[in-house]
């Protein structure tokens, strides 16, 4: 019974040091994949030569221009929207911007893009109003 507690402890030791080397063996192997590609179906998106110089400059939008896109938006008060967000039970889409912002002016032509492929159901809450004070501030952020 001694020998057997004997070979035990010095069995454990052994197992647990033959994981841990198991262990750190197989992290440092590299992965390689079994499977192979077929090249044959892979196509190449078409990518513009190291010549072609490509510009993706956004155009300025300027507030005159942003003043145009947003004139077919349906203007709101600050009441209409505490109206649409309380009151009514009803499907609302609003826009909330102004034109001191250079992302809004960005975004207003996509805005009157979309405004037009919902039939004009766009709803506009100018930030830069007179009824912008600090409950509407509140109410909306």
């Amino acid at each position: 019974m001694k020998k057997q507690k004997i070979k035990s402890l010095l069995l454990v030791p052994l197992v647990f040091a033959s994981i841990t080397a198991g262990l750190a063996y197989a992290e440092e192997q590299p992965i390689t994949s079994s499977t192979q590609a077929n090249n044959s179906s892979l196509v190449a998106p078409d990518l513009p030569s190291a010549k072609e110089k490509v510009e993706h400059k956004p155009s300025v939008v300027t507030p005159e221009e942003y003043e145009k896109n947003v004139t077919d938006f349906k203007k709101i008060d600050i009441e209409a929207v505490r109206q649409s967000f309380t009151g009514d039970q009803l499907e609302h889409t609003i826009y909330f911007g102004r034109k001191t912002c250079s992302h809004c002016r960005q975004f207003s032509p996509e805005l009157k893009e979309f405004n037009n492929l919902i039939e004009k159901k766009l709803e506009y809450y100018d930030l830069d109003g007179k009824d912008f004070d600090g409950e509407a501030r509140e109410f909306l952020f």
